[in-house]
């Protein structure tokens, strides 16, 4: 059966997570093994996606079925929230932190002022270390069931670099902050262990061969957080100052981007000992026009479409 918005075999992803759920449940063996990935991509306020998907995993009981959950960039922050079962008010974040100018100033994204950011990345890491209601919490995220996973890009060499956030010996939210701190739009300087740090959508766009590469599992679900010409466009980086400013080989890199995402999509396709199942999500939702409106309808739009294969298995 073919579902609008996905690629790949939806129905054999949603049997496996049904399976593994069953394992976890009963501790038959013969349903266990399943071995299930998620990887949450970038996608600006699109990635808004990610926390939708997988409130409803976490809703349909399937949310511990996933072994690996790895976010990039905007899709960080709702893996660390899911991984501390709070998934819930990770995607309150997008809906009512991610709209206001303390994170997004929409101007300064096509007219750039020197030293002023047009991406908050600093005040989204004060809502996530929020004592009250908003911040995660780091101890439910060690304990997590899921080995949640922020993707940075090293910014002296361009390397992607996979955070562990079960990790004792580092920060999750600083981790999952530098995943989506935007060298362009932000200040893009995250410091880790005495490296600095930027948005993962640099050193891995797409990142899809790395993840099957590193974690090997049977099963991949990709959260594009954008369509295939979306994730192909070459100007989703303005060529302005800002990236004038930067080292040479962040630069090739998202010159690159096309080139390189183009390039994962097909090693997708080729994969043979991976069920990837790719959800493109949907259609035509631009990342920053119109920013509350476009968020609230690409959450609504999104659950509409990620559901449909569940449905015919419950």
């Amino acid at each position: 059966m073919i579902f609008q918005a996905f690629e790949g075999d939806a129905p054999a992803f949603v049997r496996a997570c049904l399976r593994e759920k069953r394992f976890l449940e009963t501790g038959e063996p013969e349903y266990g093994g399943n071995d299930i990935a998620i990887y949450g991509d970038s996608g600006l306020l699109l990635g808004v996606q990610t926390p939708v998907c997988l409130l409803i995993l976490k809703a349909l009981g399937l949310w511990p079925s996933v072994k690996i959950a790895v976010g990039c960039s905007t899709a960080a922050p709702p893996v660390l929230y899911a991984a501390a079962d709070q998934i819930t008010r990770g995607l309150t974040i997008y809906f009512r932190e991610c709209v206001t100018r303390q994170f997004l100033n929409k101007r300064l994204l096509v007219r750039e002022k020197p030293g002023v950011y047009a991406m908050g990345a600093d005040y989204l890491m004060s809502v996530f270390n929020d004592r009250r209601s908003k911040g995660v919490d780091r101890a439910a995220v060690r304990r997590s069931h899921t080995d949640a996973y922020a993707v940075a890009t090293d910014f002296e060499t361009g390397a992607a670099k996979y955070f562990s956030l079960r990790d004792a010996s580092i920060d999750p939210v600083r981790a999952v902050t530098a995943s989506l701190a935007d060298p362009v739009f932000s200040h893009g300087n995250v410091e880790l262990r005495g490296r600095r740090y930027c948005d993962g959508g640099i050193g891995a766009p797409f990142g899809i061969t790395n993840i099957l590469k590193r974690f090997h599992p049977k099963h991949l679900l990709v959260i594009a957080n954008g369509s295939e010409s979306q994730k192909l466009d070459p100007n989703r980086y303005p060529n302005g100052p800002a990236l004038g400013r930067l080292p040479e080989h962040i630069r090739s890199a998202i010159r690159a981007q096309p080139e390189t995402v183009a390039k994962e999509i097909a090693a997708a396709r080729k994969a043979k000992d991976c069920n990837v199942v790719i959800f493109w999500g949907p259609e035509g939702r631009s990342p920053v026009e119109r920013v509350g409106k476009t968020i609230r309808d690409t959450g609504k739009d999104a659950a509409r479409l990620f559901l449909a294969p569940f449905r015919t298995a419950f």
